[in-house]
């Protein structure tokens, strides 16, 4: 059991450690400062495991999601986020499908990452933007009809992190921008209330803290996505320059074949010249004698 819970930290950089113990000794201290309920503890130090191991592409994350999820949507219902719930829902069942996908390919440790993408077309953004436009109109009404507090925030977030799935679909770079977003409208969804001078909330810091470490991994992996275009952009390049090169000699080697054959071929016309020759001179000098005779 050791080296199994080793070998998903045996990849971990030294930024990943820092980015865990930021996590987890924020929202550690942050609990006992404003006195948390345990839900929201373990809920919040669950998420930054969940999104350590998931940034590292290991499976395991998904069993991490999948309980901070459930315990994510307890603690909204609680505080009536019921953005939150709508969205953690959706999650849950996007969780659910891929530990399935996990169980039946046990092989993988990691689960695959696909870094090239068609580009988006002119007609595609203008799609994208009429289903975020009309997402955002009926989130908002469903929202206000359950009178859910922090309402434009709570909207604003749910169209984002809808719309984010299809970009995490085409393995788009925007997505980890509109991930950076949502962390920043949950930021404010949990201290509304206190910016409100409500009596609550503060509670939830723990969970802030959490979407700060949500926040720090999306601009680590903006940094890390764009590392690997640059490389992969340097490794085409290589890789058809080495095509082109291998061409080039094989043309080369193909004249020398082509030039080789000529000398064969005239060396072979010499020798045949030279062995003529020496049957007419062979001939004459026949000849001669019989004349002598």
């Amino acid at each position: 059991m050791k080296r199994g819970i080793r070998a998903y930290f045996k990849n971990f950089k030294v930024l990943d450690y820092l980015l865990l113990a930021f996590g987890v000794l924020s929202i550690t201290i942050s609990s006992i400062i404003v006195k948390s309920s345990v839900l929201a503890i373990i809920c919040s130090i669950l998420g930054v495991f969940y999104v350590i191991l998931w940034a590292k592409r290991y499976n395991i994350g998904l069993i991490f999601c999948l309980a901070y999820l459930a315990l994510y949507v307890w603690q909204s219902v609680i505080y009536k986020n019921w953005g939150e719930v709508i969205q953690s829902s959706f999650s849950i069942i996007t969780a659910l499908i891929l530990i399935c996908l996990w169980l039946f390919n046990k092989k993988e440790k990691k689960a695959k990452l696909i870094s090239q993408t068609k580009k988006f077309t002119w007609s595609e953004w203008i799609i994208v933007a009429v289903v975020t436009i009309g997402f955002a109109v009926g989130y908002y009404f469903l929202l206000k009809h359950l009178n859910t507090p922090s309402l434009y925030f709570a909207t604003a977030n749910l169209t984002i992190l809808t719309i984010t799935l299809y970009f995490m679909v085409r393995k788009n770079f925007l997505m980890f921008v509109l991930f950076i977003l949502s962390n920043i409208l949950q930021v404010f969804i949990w201290l509304s209330p206190v910016f409100q001078g409500e009596s609550f909330g503060i509670e939830n810091l723990p969970i802030v803290f959490s979407f700060i470490t949500f926040f720090l991994s999306n601009i680590i992996g903006i940094i890390e996505w764009s590392r690997k275009v640059v490389k992969n952009k340097k490794e085409k390049r290589v890789k058809i320059k080495t095509e082109q090169n291998k061409s080039q000699i094989s043309n080369e080697n193909a004249d020398l074949i082509y030039d080789q054959s000529e000398v064969v071929g005239k060396t072979e016309e010499n020798s045949k010249l030279n062995e003529k020759s020496s049957k007419i001179k062979i001939k004459s000098k026949k000849n001669i004698k019989n004349e002598g005779k």
